[in-house]
């Protein structure tokens, strides 16, 4: 949704801004400029990092570069805070698959990647619907530098689930456990095996029958 919003405001977001048709190409190829310059980066910060980490920092920060985008009074800064979206749209963008597929054997990881992906088709069908109800609202606040108006809002609301996720790995999900096995963090790589355990198998953490975890070095 981060990815494709701006294809839906810049109808509304022509007026307030003055925007021309090289200017509303430019707006649209920023988030996949920032995309494309930091997709190696975020790779080698997840594998240092920590999967959890980076999906957390890197949401919270896009809904912030998201939020603070809304309140842009021409068109440059806009193109700033687009590129920025890129930047961090990526971090998750990239790091979710491994994140997910390391929480599976080879008998799950291609069904449990195969309906990570499904979400994307479901953001992708429900932006419209929500540009539809959002942008052709006269709702209108006028600030000191600008006229904050319903494309804006619309752009606030697409951050919303970003924040959500964030929000939610934060509280519930563990690191990917083979990320901490691969860092020699292995009591707590022995612990959130456990808890899946537990929930996999409605049954106490105590009952998983691995009682500890060595590093096997095969030359």
């Amino acid at each position: 949704m981060e990815m494709l919003d701006i294809g839906y405001l810049l109808p509304a977001a022509h007026c307030d801004l003055g925007l021309t048709t090289k200017d509303k190409g430019t707006l649209n190829a920023m988030v996949f400029a920032g995309m494309m310059a930091s997709s190696q980066v975020w790779g080698f910060i997840a594998d240092t990092n920590g999967r959890r980490k980076v999906l957390i920092i890197t949401l919270l920060i896009n809904c912030c570069c998201t939020i603070a985008s809304s309140f842009s009074n021409n068109l440059w800064v806009l193109v700033l805070f687009r590129f920025l979206n890129g930047v961090f749209i990526c971090g998750p963008s990239a790091v979710i698959y491994a994140y997910t597929g390391e929480f599976h054997t080879g008998l799950t990881r291609s069904k449990a990647i195969i309906w990570s992906c499904c979400f994307i088709s479901l953001g992708t069908i429900a932006l419209p619907g929500l540009a539809w109800v959002i942008i052709p609202q006269p709702w209108q606040v006028q600030l000191p530098w600008c006229t904050y108006s319903s494309w804006r809002i619309f752009l606030v609301v697409c951050s919303i689930p970003g924040l959500i996720t964030a929000i939610l790995l934060g509280v519930f999900l563990p690191e990917s456990p083979r990320f901490l096995y691969s860092q020699g963090r292995y009591d707590e790589t022995l612990a959130v095996l456990r808890r899946i355990f537990s929930i996999n198998n409605s049954c106490p953490p105590q009952q998983y029958p691995v009682i500890i975890l060595i590093y096997l070095y095969r030359n």
